[in-house]
């Protein structure tokens, strides 16, 4: 970290207003410093306390780091034999409304297999949600955890930090003798905003009112700078790259996600190119400056209306989200996510995901995302490279 000194009130080329914005700059990067310390330790005492909590209060062991299974690195290349049934589900365990062919994703078979009982589990918990509800729900997925010393696939129910500990013993979801776990996690999800040096934009042309299509990124809503500023606002991303400014055009709070407009000097030489939007435990690969990272998508939030629930120009009630069994660096918000699936058919890797930060205030637990179809079908995007 290189911080430009003040300056000698001394010198005879002493400047008073020089001086006091290196004092404030100075401030502010120690400060930023103490409190990334403090939020990270007291995340860590929070997630070491809700274990012991979960062990005593629900009879729930969940392994290290509440049960993400970080020390997988390919779920792919594990048989997860205690993990899900061998067979299939009976087709009468997934409801109608719950589509986008689950069977048809993932690498290996038994993978393809953990979808399509999550499609089942999504299904009960539609069907008998009152036995599941909980206080405080920030979100639900479908995904694989730690409990005791096996991983099995589970209903992660992440709940505000207060609630999760006031939370009621979670009932176990049985379908066809088999039991799934469900757990509570607290929510203790934090936005990697500033502080990273570039990372791959998410390239996208938009529709105004009129028609008009405009070059533009798509980010996260978190790292735009003002915090609060209205549509049409000139707007920067927080982060420590090469991101074109613009203006604001479309916001939303429920995805944490912004379509900022550039000019088209910045646009440079695009093409367009396919997103991709099927659910499923697979490989994805994020393009930072550091090289390409790589990893793996361990929970999804289900099915509902073919992959997620979207209407066009509406504000979602529900947030398309992914976790990841690793996070990226601080200052990684908005960075693109691609999906590695397609490269088994020999079709190049397709933008999948945006980056938005890690669901814990623990460095090294887990990533979550956003799923790129839900944005392009409420805000009509088109995805550029």
């Amino acid at each position: 970290m290189t911080v430009q000194t003040p300056g000698d009130p001394n010198d005879s080329g002493w400047d008073r207003d020089r001086f006091g914005e290196n004092v404030r700059r100075l401030i502010a990067i120690l400060s930023e410093q103490l409190g990334s310390l403090v939020t990270e330790t007291l995340g860590s005492v929070v997630a070491a306390v809700f274990r012991l909590w979960s062990r005593t209060r629900f009879d729930i062991p969940l392994g290290p780091n509440l049960g993400f299974p970080t020390d997988f690195s390919r779920l792919e290349r594990l048989g997860l034999p205690d993990a899900l049934p061998s067979t299939r589900p009976s087709s009468n365990l997934i409801a109608e409304g719950i589509g986008g062919a689950p069977s048809d994703s993932g690498p290996t078979e038994k993978l393809r297999l953990a979808n399509e009982w999550a499609a089942a589990l999504q299904t009960e918990m539609l069907r008998n949600g009152d036995r599941y509800a909980q206080r405080g729900l920030v979100l639900t997925t479908y995904g694989f955890a730690k409990v005791g010393d096996r991983v099995q696939l589970s209903v992660i129910q992440y709940l505000k930090p207060r609630a999760a500990f006031r939370a009621r013993k979670p009932e176990p979801i049985r379908l066809e003798g088999w039991i799934f776990p469900v757990i509570v996690r607290p929510w203790l999800g934090r936005g990697h905003g500033p502080r990273s040096e570039f990372d791959g934009m998410c390239w996208i042309k938009c529709k105004d009112k009129d028609g008009r299509q405009y070059p533009a990124i798509l980010t996260a809503r978190h790292a735009l700078r003002p915090k609060d500023a209205p549509l049409g606002a000139e707007v920067k991303v927080n982060v420590l790259l090469p991101t074109p400014s613009g203006h604001l055009r479309e916001q939303s709070p429920a995805m944490d996600l912004a379509v900022v407009e550039v000019d088209v000097k910045d646009w440079g030489e695009k093409v367009p190119t396919r997103n991709s939007s099927v659910v499923g435990y697979k490989p994805v690969r994020f393009i930072t400056s550091r090289g390409n990272i790589d990893r793996t998508v361990i929970e999804h939030d289900g099915f509902l209306n073919g992959t997620l629930m979207a209407q066009a120009g509406q504000e979602p009630e529900f947030r398309a989200r992914l976790i990841v069994d690793g996070p990226l660096r601080k200052g990684d918000s908005g960075c693109l996510g691609l999906d590695l699936e397609p490269v088994t058919y020999g079709v190049d890797p397709q933008p999948y995901l945006l980056y938005l930060g890690s669901p814990s205030l623990r460095r090294g637990i887990a990533g979550y995302c956003s799923l790129l179809e839900q944005p392009r079908i409420i805000w009509d995007l088109e995805f550029h490279r």
